[in-house]
């Protein structure tokens, strides 16, 4: 289940301008538990298997720093969950 948090996130602006990012969101999602976990969903441009011939570790690092970076800011966020291209 998937609950959107609407309204602007400033500390969000930060990773949204990040070069490989192409959608950023935070979102609640009910764990099996009954709980509610505050996420954000980053998905990138970015080829995220390292086995691959195109993963660019520089750039992965970069973008997994600028992830940690508005956790950092946002400790209501308990989860990153990141999809690449």
């Amino acid at each position: 289940m998937l609950l959107r948090i609407g309204g602007r996130d400033t500390k969000m602006q930060k990773l949204v301008e990040h070069p490989s990012v192409t959608h950023a969101e935070v979102y609640d999602a009910a764990m099996r538990d009954g709980t509610m976990s505050t996420r954000v969903l980053v998905r990138t441009s970015l080829e995220l298997d390292p086995d691959s011939g195109g993963f660019d570790r520089p750039s992965y690092e970069a973008l997994m720093s600028a992830i940690q970076d508005f956790m950092d800011r946002r400790p209501d966020i308990t989860a990153a969950d990141i999809e690449g291209g």
